[in-house]
């Protein structure tokens, strides 16, 4: 079994996106602790009011929502009661018996796994102790089970068996197919909790794989100037069709505030990251650097390669998305080598034209 934690800001956020699979057929939620009704009688609101009730008491506490995910071995089938049992049995083991909690289970990828959305302020407003969480007790508590209920264990796991991660991509939106809202809706409920961007230019990156785009309007328009935030369908040309949608409207309220505050927090965790990506990109860099070959290389390392041309065709914006780590990196250290490539294969490309040209006249005045 494989555990991964992750402290988030927004616990509505989290339930949120675990929802929407649950809207779009991936994923169902299977249990509850510390609820004061039944799993057949939750619905959306009481799975929220529980948390607000407790996440209050402590107002000071920002970062105060916590999603766990139990994944198991592609060999694994376990039964709905297996999967409540190891779940419950894990909360009890990390010392989260007495906090609310919800678990779903997941069908987007080839393992089955459970998240599991809990809070760590207790019922007293006090928080608790999860400072290096995932090795003082995440660890002992997954050793433990994997025992307990004859799981096969994440060490030692031959390279063929182990753990594919990345779970299915959402799909991209196509206008007219699905209603905006909806469909903007499921796409950053997976992009917002997912990715660790850092300003626009990476947000707008990975919007844009899914037609997707944020958008403040111009530095004089009525949108900026009031600090607003509209996001917008984009078609199969990258360019926005159909009516924007305000930040404020959506359900998880992605708004300009919002984003700000997750640019800061995401710049310390993907600070080691980049530095993966860079070494990547650099290694490929040296045998290829025409964009047009570098890119499809990247792509087998699930790195993919965003470029904005200017009126000349001349790169003037380029992002890496890496999505294994869900992070990105800025490409202007490759700028300057990958224009200056594209400009001699112009001008090669413009010698050869004019050649070509010139021995084509060449033939048809000898042929009179």
């Amino acid at each position: 079994m494989v555990t991964i934690i992750k402290i988030g800001s927004s616990i509505n956020r989290i339930i949120n996106y675990n929802e929407s699979k649950v809207t779009i057929g991936q994923a169902q939620c299977i249990g509850a602790g510390n609820y004061p009704v039944d799993l057949d009688r939750l619905n959306d609101r009481i799975k929220k009011r529980r948390f607000t009730q407790i996440t209050v008491l402590n107002q000071s506490i920002k970062r105060n929502a916590i999603h766990i995910s139990l994944n198991f071995s592609p060999l694994e089938d376990h039964s709905r009661e297996t999967l409540m049992a190891i779940a419950n049995t894990y909360m009890q083991r990390i010392g989260f018996a007495k906090q609310p909690y919800l678990v779903y289970e997941h069908y987007d990828a080839g393992h089955q796994h459970l998240h599991v959305v809990t809070t760590y302020i207790q019922k007293d407003g006090k928080r608790m102790h999860i400072y290096n969480l995932a090795y003082r007790k995440s660890e002992p508590a997954r050793e433990e089970i994997e025992e307990l209920f004859g799981l096969i264990k994440a060490r030692g796991q031959k390279a063929n068996n182990q753990l594919d991660l990345n779970p299915i991509a959402i799909k991209r939106i196509k206008y007219g197919e699905t209603e905006s809202k909806k469909a903007i809706n499921l796409v950053l409920n997976y992009v917002l909790n997912q990715y660790s961007y850092t300003n626009f230019t990476e947000l707008n990156a990975i919007l844009s794989q899914y037609n997707l785009i944020a958008q403040r309007g111009s530095e004089n328009s009525k949108t900026f100037l009031a600090g607003g935030l509209v996001y917008q369908i984009l078609n199969q040309k990258a360019k926005p069709v159909g009516k924007p949608i305000k930040a404020s409207i959506l359900d998880n309220k992605p708004t300009l505030v919002f984003l700000e505050n997750q640019f800061k927090e995401n710049k310390i965790k993907n600070t080691e990251q980049q530095i993966g990506i860079k070494k990547i990109v650099n290694r490929y860099s040296i045998q290829s650097i025409a964009l047009d070959e570098l890119s499809p290389i990247l792509q087998r390392s699930a790195i993919t390669t965003v470029a904005k041309k200017d009126a000349d065709g001349l790169i003037d914006e380029l992002t890496f998305i890496d999505h294994k780590t869900k992070s990105f990196l800025n490409g202007d250290f490759l700028l300057k080598q990958l224009n200056e490539n594209l400009e001699q294969r112009s001008q090669k490309a413009e010698v050869c034209f004019e050649n070509r040209k010139a021995k084509r006249g060449k033939t048809i005045r000898q042929s009179f």
